[in-house]
């Protein structure tokens, strides 16, 4: 299983750039009068800079068109389950061949032989009830046990398996034996490299002929009412290929997880644009399967804030198929998308899930009710998926928040306070606006005091494609009261909370935004104010 990190957004590159861990321990303390300036942090990336910080897997993050970032993720599954399909057991059968009084011999004065024959109709049986074509072994043992009532000196007995042959003659398999009568007696004989040739329209059914030759010796008699019974058994089957109409199954086709570490560091909020998840199927096993998505579903990593896959393309009567393979040793290709044309994937992702789960189910022959299409399945073939998740980063924001802190090292020395106020330039080349909302917090975390929330990023002008083509500077002072003065004074830390947002994502309007590999970001923040201030 493959994971990947990825830092995506503007409260993101304040974390990454370490401004949770600036400390004022080495500020040399002056005093002046006037206006003054104390800057607190400047940092300045291009989004190429901080995804190489952020140690991207090489094959998790992709540049597509116009630099235009792509996350990435592959996976494959692979399904192996004949017995799900069509399952055969050990086949067996009797039955019982009498003497008729016609051919009673009475006490014979030399030796002789009496041969009686039947024919008998037995039924291969599936597990399921499959209607079944022909049958094709790699092994097994078609075995017998006769025994005879008849107090002769010997039975000598043959049975002929009609509907089972033998690959290189066509010849039907014969399973014969002798016994001491009365008495009981077995045959076997070895199935590999036959056939068993069945009638889908008849339940399965096949012939046996049974011949019983009866070998008597001078003073021995052959009785009416004698019996024979016989049993035999296809044992210990293992088959090369099984034909059929194999009626409809629902079997597990793939129980993959995607774990998504990325999302670890944010919080809900994010749409984007175009996601695709897309199943490249190969299908060996002579059986289409149409594939239920509907089970699938993404969480928090401990199965909690699930939401499960929905759309179009979850609906029963709208499930996608994988076509069957059209012949022996070879294969049938098939492409399904999900998309957001065609299921809920923007709000699946939008969860900021830790991981998705492909719970994916498939069922056979599914837009076949009727069974009227052959199938066949080898044993060691299978239905085998590359999965391939891709994540253009052409996003929507909807007041996704992240927080980031500046350390005071045990509050800042600000006395003679006319007035101070709080300066955030940005030089903004990403394509979103922000809000910041502050506090400043004691050394155990607890809030000193809370500052109110104020627009310090604005959105660049972006085009019709969702592309930034000039920054924007913006300049914003945030007035700082007394109280505020006072709280920074004996604060430890100024946390911040960043909220962003798309351009019109607060209305009815679906607008995405690219990110590019040369989008760029400059934050300066510092404190501001005409004061007689030791710094």
């Amino acid at each position: 299983m493959k994971k990947f990190v990825l830092l995506l957004t503007y409260g993101l590159m304040l974390y990454a750039c370490g401004t949770n861990e600036l400390e004022f321990d080495n500020i040399e303390i002056q005093r002046i009068n006037g206006i003054y300036g104390l800057p607190l942090g400047e940092i300045s990336y291009t989004m190429r800079e901080l995804l190489q910080e952020a140690a991207i897997q090489d094959d998790a993050l992709q540049v597509g068109a116009d630099s235009v970032y792509i996350l990435t993720y592959t996976d494959n599954i692979s399904y192996t389950a004949q017995d799900e399909f069509v399952q055969i057991n050990d086949i067996t059968g009797s039955g019982i061949l009498t003497v008729p009084n016609s051919l009673a011999t009475g006490v014979v004065t030399s030796p002789r032989t009496v041969t009686i024959s039947d024919s008998y109709v037995q039924t291969y049986d599936a597990q399921e009830g499959e209607e079944l074509d022909s049958v094709f072994y790699n092994g097994g043992e078609l075995s017998v046990t006769v025994t005879s009532t008849a107090n002769v000196s010997r039975v000598d007995f043959q049975f002929t398996f009609k509907n089972t042959l033998n690959l290189n003659t066509r010849n039907p398999i014969i399973v014969a034996g002798t016994l001491n009568s009365p008495g009981i007696g077995n045959a076997a004989e070895d199935l590999t490299n036959h056939v068993t040739l069945l009638s889908e329209t008849t339940n399965n059914e096949f012939e046996l002929d049974f011949e019983v030759s009866f070998v008597l010796s001078a003073g021995q008699e052959l009785m009416g009412n004698d019996i024979v019974t016989f049993d035999f058994t296809y044992g210990n089957q293992s088959f090369s290929v099984i034909y059929g109409k194999f009626g409809q199954n629902t079997v597990q086709v793939g129980d993959e997880t995607i774990d998504f570490d990325f999302f670890s560091d944010l919080d809900e909020g994010i749409l984007f644009g175009e996601p695709t998840l897309r199943f490249n199927f190969v299908n060996a096993i002579g059986i289409p399967l149409a594939i239920d998505f509907s089970s699938m579903y993404a969480d928090d990593g401990a199965g909690g804030n699930q939401i499960f896959l929905e759309g179009p393309i979850t609906r029963v009567n709208n499930l996608p198929e994988i076509a069957a393979a059209p012949d022996l040793n070879s294969t049938s290709e098939t492409t399904i998308e999900i998309t957001p044309s065609n299921s809920n994937i923007r709000s699946v992702l939008a969860t900021s899930p830790l991981r998705i789960v492909f719970d994916v189910a498939g069922t056979s022959n599914y837009y076949d009710p009727d069974n009227s299409e052959s199938n066949f399945i080898e044993p060691n073939n299978s239905i085998t998926a590359d999965v391939d998740l891709e994540i253009p980063l052409d996003i929507r924001l909807e007041d996704f928040q992240e927080s980031f802190r500046f350390g005071l090292s045990g509050g800042l020395d600000i006395s003679d306070v006319d007035s101070v106020f709080l300066r955030v330039v940005t030089l903004n080349g990403l394509p979103f606006s922000g809000s910041l909302a502050m506090e400043i917090q004691d050394e155990n975390e607890q809030m000193l005091y809370t500052i109110p929330e104020r627009v310090v990023v604005n959105t660049p002008f972006i085009n019709v494609s969702g592309e930034v083509t000039d920054p924007n500077n913006t300049s914003v002072d945030i007035p700082l009261s007394s109280e505020a003065v006072d709280a920074l004074g004996v604060g430890s830390f100024i946390n911040m909370v960043l909220t962003m947002n798309t351009p019109a994502s607060q209305t009815s309007d679906e607008i995405f935004v690219k990110i590019r590999s040369d989008y760029s970001i400059q934050i300066k923040v510092g404190l501001g104010g005409q004061v007689d201030i030791g710094f």
